[in-house]
């Protein structure tokens, strides 16, 4: 049995261990995730459209940027470097992107300010808007820059051809670390 005392708690190691005590810090952070999964799941149908696209738009715009670095310079770094003004973008403009803080709002669900509906509504309407705006992009940088058109698909075999394994895994999470 654990006995407690003042200066803390005791267990059967008989090793005092500190009171817990609430960390309000954490508490501050948790209640923001909340709040913002909260605004995000509660988007209007036009505002979740428009950013959706947008996000999709920001990303495309990360793409033409490595696709000209690319083919410039010839280097995947700098080419990868440039693709995060996709990103950039992405944050300032406050537009929704389906793989983006894809967990914020699953904690305004799991705290009841949200609700299991509006989760799907966002997570379907945002992966549907960010293909439709990108897939957009690349047809207008694909038309607007013929000569990219051997760099894309270039790039585009050499991630089709890394696969899905832990490799390519591990890639994505380190570029994800990177860019954020």
């Amino acid at each position: 049995m654990s006995e407690s005392s003042e200066s803390g708690h005791r267990h059967d190691d008989g090793l005092a261990q500190p009171p817990v005590e609430p960390e309000p810090e954490l508490e501050d952070a948790f209640d923001r995730l909340v709040s913002e999964g909260s605004a995000r799941l509660a988007r209007p149908w036009p505002t979740l459209v428009v950013t959706g696209l947008l996000g999709g738009i920001d990303v495309g715009t990360g793409v033409l940027a490595y696709l000209l670095v690319k083919e410039a310079t010839g280097s995947a770094i700098l080419a990868g470097l440039a693709f995060s003004i996709g990103f950039v973008a992405l944050l300032l403009a406050r537009s929704e992107l389906f793989t983006e803080n894809f967990l914020v709002p699953v904690a305004a669900v799991a705290a009841r300010r949200g609700s299991v509906g509006e989760l799907a509504r966002l997570w379907a309407v945002s992966l549907v808007a960010n293909l439709a705006g990108g897939w957009g992009v690349a047809w207008l940088i694909m038309q607007a820059f013929p000569r990219l058109h051997r760099t894309a698909v270039e790039a585009g075999n050499h991630f089709a051809d890394l696969g899905t394994n832990l490799h390519s895994f591990s890639l994505a999470v380190l570029a994800g670390m990177v860019i954020t």
